[in-house]
């Protein structure tokens, strides 16, 4: 697997058995996916809806995305923030960031 990323710092709620249950957005307005461990918000996906495709942004509390692959205009090489394609892309890679997790590289 290509580096996504890098933990800038830990986050205290997520252990080697962290699940991150997701709450659907509503209805109306920019939709919102909020990732829960243990009661705890630990990431966020927001897509606006009517717009050509469905890109999504992506953002893990204490991670920072590796932007040297990825398209921004800014040429940022990291980014706590970033772009996916679909929200399942992005929870996919939630997941992936989360393996990488110090408390799960042990």
């Amino acid at each position: 697997m290509d580096a996504m990323g890098r933990w800038r710092e830990s986050n205290q709620h997520i252990s080697p058995t962290a699940k991150v249950q997701w709450v659907a957005p509503g209805r109306t307005g920019i939709q919102t996916w909020v990732g829960i461990v243990d009661g705890h918000k630990v990431a966020t996906i927001k897509r606006q809806p009517g717009h050509v495709g469905s890109t999504c942004t992506a953002l893990l509390d204490g991670w920072m995305w590796d932007m040297s692959k990825a398209p921004n205009p800014m040429h940022a090489t990291e980014s706590v923030a970033r772009g996916f394609e679909s929200v399942p892309a992005a929870k996919k890679a939630i997941a992936d960031a989360i393996r990488l997790h110090p408390t799960n590289t042990n």
